[in-house]
């Protein structure tokens, strides 16, 4: 029989494989160097907090990264799309489109140096454009000191030097140690844009998905901070990120996750294209 009524429990395993968003273990690229340049696409699958209705495939994020070991150092394009459609009868589906150009240090925080984000918000029907909840964003981080600009208005404000954002983390775990050993603390800037302090990432040791006859035994890190759900990624024994789970959202790596979601909005392959193509970050 079917659950129904409040989920009533964190997204894991067995309540992401019983709400359809995983039927296997994510699998990684066979041969996965994390110091190397590599690509990943995640499939963004989202929870509204009952089992018998909208949770859902509802966008995708890709990170790409080239690694310069000249002056150590290393580039990231970013590329995210989110429907947050709200699960009411009257909503139109929103979307978000995010790209980023990020240069990081090549630390062990993956620190940022320098980035251009731009947003953009419309509607599903594609009847209105937002342009005024977009932003186009730089920023740059040099001896502690955080300069932004903001659609043209520029601030600054000290920061800490241990500092990582949600996106280069995701590289920045990959080159841990899989041991209790691999412990990080840190300032998170959230999409490069919300500054949120103490935050803590740890080893947890393996943990069993019990999806398969073949135990699948993943490696489990912890993230906790101020301002956030908690995090957890799981990783392979190549050091690949397989999924990240927080709060009502699950980032599942799949290579199909871009025709997913073309096929639940097919009118948006060529829009959106078009409008990476058209982005200010280039």
């Amino acid at each position: 029989m079917e659950k129904k009524g409040i989920l009533g429990s964190p997204l894991g395993f067995e309540v992401l494989q019983e709400l359809h968003a995983l039927d296997q273990i994510p699998r990684g690229s066979e041969g996965f160097d994390p110091e190397k340049n590599w690509s990943h696409i995640y499939r963004i699958w989202s929870s509204y907090g009952y089992w018998e209705k909208n949770n859902f495939d509802n966008g995708w994020l890709k990170i790409q990264r080239e690694v310069n070991l000249s002056d150590a150092t290393q580039d990231f394009r970013i590329t995210q799309l989110i429907n947050n459609f709200t699960g009411r009868k009257s909503d139109l589906g929103v979307f978000n489109l995010v790209t980023a150009k990020l240069k990081c240090h090549l630390n062990e925080l993956a620190t940022p140096i320098q980035w251009k984000l731009e947003s953009q918000f419309y509607y599903e029907d594609n009847s209105l454009d937002l342009p005024e909840i977009g932003l186009i964003k730089t920023g740059k981080i040099n001896n502690s000191i955080l300069s932004v600009s903001t659609n043209g208005k520029m601030r600054e404000q000290t920061i800490d030097r241990n500092v990582t954002s949600n996106w280069s983390l995701c590289e920045s775990i990959q080159r841990l140690p899989l041991n209790d050993s691999a412990k990080l603390d840190f300032t998170y800037m959230e999409d490069l844009v919300v500054i949120k302090n103490d935050h803590h990432l740890s080893y947890q040791g393996l943990r069993s998905s019990g999806m398969s006859e073949k135990e699948d035994q993943l490696h489990y890190f912890q993230q906790l901070g101020r301002g956030v759900f908690p995090f957890e990624y799981y990783l392979d024994t190549n050091h690949e990120c397989l999924m990240i789970v927080t709060g009502p959202r699950a980032y599942i790596l799949d290579d199909s996750a871009t025709d997913i979601f073309n096929k639940r909005h097919p009118w948006l392959k060529d829009e959106i294209t078009n409008r990476i193509d058209a982005s200010e970050v280039g």
